[in-house]
């Protein structure tokens, strides 16, 4: 199942970003560069460890994961600590 992901993702679109970030208080000036971050994440599997790979100026973030129970952990790892 996890085949049909792997490859590289760009971010195209976002809506109403803003709005959550502004609901879990985050300052003005960290939403104004999130609004204006487009991250590349790149997914890969090898065997039975999944890597998920993010670019995002100025920072990069790497998670992997050997079982197939903890992919949406993984997942959610992936995304929440970038924004937050």
């Amino acid at each position: 199942m996890v085949d049909t992901f792997v490859g590289t993702w760009k971010l195209v679109d976002s809506k109403n970003f803003d709005d959550y970030m502004k609901s879990i208080s985050v300052g003005f000036a960290t939403r104004q560069v999130a609004n204006m971050t487009k991250p590349t994440t790149v997914i890969k599997v090898n065997g039975d460890t999944i890597t998920i790979k993010t670019h995002m100026a100025p920072s990069r973030t790497r998670r992997s994961a050997s079982s197939w129970g903890s992919v949406g952990e993984v997942l959610w790892a992936q995304v929440a600590p970038a924004w937050i």
